[in-house]
C-alpha cells in the first residue's frame, strides 16, 4: 500500500471538542485563521497548510484541488475517531470543500463554502488559464517585486484584501512562493468546475459570498444552492465599507463575525443577523 504524504497542521481549542477543519485560500496558510480560532475555544480547530503552502511546502507534492481533497480526507480519518468533521473553506479552500463533498462525502459532517469559483471566468475560452500562459505572468508580475515592500503592501491590500497587520507574514509567504506553486494555484483556481454529484450530497451546506464579489461567484453559489438538497446561502458585507477583496477575504477583516457564523452553523443555532439571505435564481 502506498502511503499518502502528510500535510503540516496545527490544532487549537478543546482537543475533545467538536472537530472543525479549516482550509485556507491560495497563497496563504493556516495563519489566515489565527484571529478566528480564539473565538472557538470550545471546538477542536484543525488547521492544515496545503501543498506548496506554508510549512507543508513541497513535502506533499504539487498543489491540486483533487489531491488536496484526498489528503484532507485522510487527515480527518487518521486524526478524528469518528472519521468526520465539519469542514470550512475559503476561496480555493472552498473549491476543495466542494470537491470533497463530491468525492469523499463520508468525512464531512457539514460544510461551509465561502466564495467558491465554479464557473468560467472571462478569457477562459481563449485558454489563458493554463501553465503556459500563467508562468510568464509570474516572471513579469511577481518575481521582480519580491523585495519591493510598497508593491507587496498594495498587492496584499487590493488583491488579497488582507489587513496591514499581517504584512510581515504575508511578505514572507509572498517571497517564498515559487513559480511552480503560484502557477499551480492559479491554474487550479481558474479551471476548477462544479463537480458532478452535488445533487447527491447529504451533508448540510452553508454557502457564503461577499456582497461585492464577482457575479460568477454569486452565480456559482446559486448553482450549488439549486443542486445541493439541504443548504442555506447568504451574502456578507452588506453593512461594511469593504472593497471586493475584503469581501472575499472576510474572515480576516471580521474574524469575530466569521467565528460566530461557524459556531452558529456547527451548533445548529440561528446565523448572525449581519448575514443577508442570497436570492435564488
Amino acid at each position: 500500500m502506498t502511503m499518502m504524504p502528510d500535510l503540516f497542521m496545527e490544532e487549537t481549542g478543546n482537543p475533545d471538542g467538536v472537530p472543525i477543519l479549516f482550509i485556507h485560500g491560495g497563497g496563504g496558510a493556516n495563519w489566515t485563521w489565527e484571529e478566528v480560532t480564539p473565538y472557538l475555544k470550545d471546538y477542536r480547530c484543525i488547521l492544515p497548510d496545503l501543498q506548496e503552502h506554508g510549512k507543508t511546502g513541497l513535502s506533499a507534492g504539487d498543489f491540486s484541488i483533487s489531491s488536496s481533497s484526498l489528503l484532507l480526507a485522510q487527515l480527518i480519518r487518521d486524526r478524528i475517531p469518528a472519521g468526520k468533521a465539519h469542514v470550512v473553506g475559503l476561496s480555493i479552500g472552498a473549491q476543495i470543500v466542494a470537491d470533497m463533498l463530491a468525492v469523499v462525502p463520508d468525512v464531512i459532517e457539514s460544510a461551509i463554502i465561502s466564495s467558491a469559483q465554479l464557473l468560467p471566468m472571462p478569457g477562459d475560452q481563449l485558454g489563458i488559464y493554463s501553465e503556459t500562459f500563467m508562468a510568464p505572468i509570474y516572471w513579469m508580475g511577481i518575481a521582480p517585486f519580491k523585495k519591493c515592500d510598497p508593491w507587496i503592501r498594495i498587492n496584499m491590500k487590493y488583491a488579497a484584501g488582507i489587513p496591514d497587520r499581517y504584512f510581515q507574514i504575508f511578505k514572507e509567504n509572498f517571497q517564498t512562493m515559487t513559480r511552480n506553486a503560484w502557477t499551480h494555484v492559479m491554474v487550479e483556481n481558474f479551471r476548477f468546475r462544479l463537480p458532478a454529484g452535488m445533487e447527491r450530497v447529504h451533508a448540510l451546506v452553508l454557502l457564503l459570498a461577499g456582497i461585492k464579489e464577482y457575479g460568477s461567484i454569486h452565480d456559482s453559489h446559486k448553482l450549488l444552492a439549486d443542486l445541493i438538497p439541504d443548504n442555506q446561502a447568504f451574502l456578507v458585507g452588506a453593512n461594511k465599507n469593504w472593497s471586493m477583496a475584503q469581501d472575499h477575504n472576510w474572515p480576516m477583516n471580521d474574524p469575530q463575525l466569521f467565528a460566530e457564523t461557524v459556531k452558529a452553523w456547527v451548533s445548529g443555532k440561528s446565523l448572525p443577523k449581519a448575514l443577508k439571505l442570497m436570492k435564488s435564481g
